[in-house]
């Protein structure tokens, strides 16, 4: 038998999308759902604009070095190689900036997904992951699903912190 999952497009809107919880075994609120989508939202918040600042940027940059590349086919401003050279420039910087916040911004997230499983999830037996598209676009879904793995964290006894791992397969 396969977990259950609950699927959610992971697209931050003004208001975090209603649940249907009645495909996992444990419950789990609308109101819980909405804080954790909050803080989630708030965590990843400022790379996220990072990204729509970097792609704002680069629309002008692009804009910018193709008129004046127009302009130099007229001979008007400097020659064609020169502007085309700083153009394909342009392109490796925003290219090598994107790559690197996009990174960042998947970082953050796997972080702070593994700070709330561990802390909230793991123990009511849930787990949040993110899965992104089989397709090719960059549709990223949101996974509540069942957790097989719980692990119970006993008081410090003596100088030793004892973890349990108890591994459950599926029934």
């Amino acid at each position: 038998m396969s977990r259950k999952k609950l699927l959610l497009p992971l697209i931050f809107r003004e208001t975090p999308p209603v649940i249907d919880t009645s495909q996992i075994k444990q419950p789990i609120t609308q109101q819980e759902f909405e804080v954790f989508w909050n803080l989630l939202k708030s965590y990843i918040q400022s790379t996220e604009s990072q990204l729509k600042t970097i792609n704002t940027v680069n629309v002008g940059i692009t804009a910018v070095f193709t008129a004046a590349l127009i302009l130099s086919a007229f001979g008007i401003i400097l020659h064609p190689v020169i502007i085309m050279s700083l153009l394909i420039a342009h392109f490796s910087v925003y290219i090598t900036l994107l790559s690197i916040t996009k990174k960042q911004n998947w970082k953050k997230r796997e972080l702070f997904l593994e700070r709330e499983n561990r802390k909230r999830w793991k123990p009511r037996g849930l787990r949040w992951s993110i899965e992104k598209s089989e397709d090719r676009t960059s549709k990223e879904t949101l996974v509540l699903s069942e957790d097989n793995e719980i692990t119970i964290n006993f008081n410090e006894i003596g100088n030793y912190q004892y973890i349990l791992h108890l591994f459950f397969l599926c029934c």
